[in-house]
């Protein structure tokens, strides 16, 4: 990380010349100084690709839904920490929906994992080679894709269901659970093809996930805004002793008209 600041403020070359300039170093210090007041989830997610190659991968998504706009996206639930039997960490969104509703991919990609997990349900996740990342779709009814397959933005891979646990019934209300994780190929040929959930603190500050509030041009405190409305109270790392029930749905778009 303190490499990747160096080179991005041209320093390194600079300091193996040892002729290091009084501005470069207070650059240096300011980006320091940043990194570190960066102490959100959300944030953390930033500061640790700052190329931002990862986030290009999956923003400028469009909706999951057909005729639903990403403005009228609905979020049930956000990502961080919740309350769900007890304080547990979610991964992505979720968003209701009625069961059967085709699920669209989001972005072009390929096909690189359909079946069941449990928990997940019937799972689908594209994958995004430029960028190795990764969007993926839990619960899903149904299945309209294959492994390997090229799809494009707006392709049905699947239909919303509550699939879960156990594959011979469903577990839960109907809603797709959406989601996204960079460094996607440490884990897409595994035999659990995504990043561990997290269970703790430390864990939650080095997750691979991302907020697919990256995707859908969301900022960080739209997200938390996001998080503090539905039953979400934690997006920071940090596992709180106990997170409040709550039950409010948002849309992205109340979302984005929050202050930056």
């Amino acid at each position: 990380m303190a490499s990747a600041v160096l080179a991005s403020i041209g320093i390194t070359g600079m300091m193996q010349n040892k002729h290091i300039s009084k501005t470069a170093m207070t650059e240096h210090k300011s980006v320091q100084k940043a990194t570190v007041q960066h102490n959100t989830f959300f944030s953390k997610v930033s500061a640790d690709t700052i190329n931002q190659t990862a986030i290009k991968g999956i923003s400028n998504s469009s909706s999951p839904f057909p005729n639903v706009s990403v403005n009228d996206l609905q979020i049930s639930s956000g990502m961080g920490w919740r309350s769900i039997g007890g304080v547990q960490y979610h991964q992505g969104w979720d968003l209701p929906a009625v069961q059967g509703t085709p699920v669209l991919a989001t972005n072009n990609g390929v096909v690189s994992y359909t079946g069941f997990l449990p928990d997940q349900g019937n799972v689908v996740i594209v994958y995004f080679q430029e960028s190795n990342t990764a969007v993926y779709f839990q619960h899903l009814a149904s299945i309209t894709v294959s492994k390997g397959q090229q799809v494009t933005s707006g392709q049905q891979v699947g239909t919303v269901g509550g699939t879960g646990a156990s594959p011979d019934y469903n577990s839960y209300a109907p809603h797709l659970h959406i989601g996204a994780f960079k460094n996607a190929s440490n884990y897409i040929n595994n035999a659990y093809p995504m990043p561990s959930l997290p269970t703790n603190s430390e864990t939650a500050a080095a997750t691979d996930f991302i907020s697919p509030a990256e995707m859908f041009g969301v900022d960080m405190n739209q997200n938390n805004w996001i998080d503090e409305q539905t039953n979400m109270y934690g997006s920071n790392s940090e596992q709180p002793a106990s997170i409040s029930d709550g039950n409010n749905f948002v849309t992205v778009g109340q979302a984005l008209q929050q202050v930056q």
